[in-house]
């Protein structure tokens, strides 16, 4: 509807005009964002996350903010507004952002019915250093290994690398011949060295 266009419009200004550094501003913006996120229209919701994300800066308390408005969008009933907000969780380390709160959303997300969720999620705990997630990055290079319609390449990769462990090399090494192009192929060749490298000297493979 007109109505929902208009609110798709909102969120979507948010994101590409940004908040400058005036915190009413900002805080104006976080309070219309945070009353558009039980909007009952699923793209709305989804222009909410973008615009959530576009107003995290670092570790500053609006920016907590708007990481806590995100970690409830992760449970969303749509799937595109849960993945992006995923997505955008993953990625916090970058902004020297960790969180319990995040933490705890990822961990729910590790076993949502989508599979690129999961590895996002997967991805994400890994970025943030949590080392718990290795069965269910090592079941998910399983799956894609015996099944290559649906697969998240790149986050597993990305994930194996972070974690860099000796454990995840059998399954990655029977993946590398299945990879026909870039960047595929280079992703799970530096998650193989990246693992490789964390073995003990003695036990490295020339």
């Amino acid at each position: 509807s007109t109505d929902e266009d208009a609110l798709v419009g909102i969120a979507g200004a948010f994101q590409h005009l940004g908040y400058g550094d005036n915190e009413d501003h900002r805080r104006m913006a976080l309070s219309r964002l945070r009353e558009l996120c039980g909007h009952p229209d699923a793209d709305v919701r989804e222009s909410v996350v973008s615009a959530l994300h576009a107003a995290v800066d670092g570790p500053d308390t609006l920016s907590l903010e708007a990481v806590l408005l995100l970690c409830e969008l992760t449970r969303d009933g749509a799937r595109d507004v849960r993945d992006w907000a995923t997505f955008w969780l993953m990625e916090l380390p970058e902004k020297g952002i960790d969180l319990p709160e995040v933490r705890a959303a990822l961990w729910a997300r590790i076993t949502d019915k989508d599979q690129e969720i999961r590895v996002q999620a997967i991805n994400g705990l890994a970025n943030h250093g949590d080392r718990d997630v290795l069965p269910y990055l090592l079941e998910e290079l399983l799956d894609e290994l015996v099944d290559d319609d649906a697969l998240q390449w790149l986050d597993t990769f990305e994930a194996a690398t972070t974690l860099a462990d000796p454990v995840l090399l059998p399954l990655l090494r029977r993946l590398l011949p299945i990879m026909k192009e870039e960047p595929w192929i280079s992703e799970c060749q530096a998650a193989i060295a990246a693992c490789e490298a964390a073995r003990p000297l003695g036990n490295r493979e020339a």
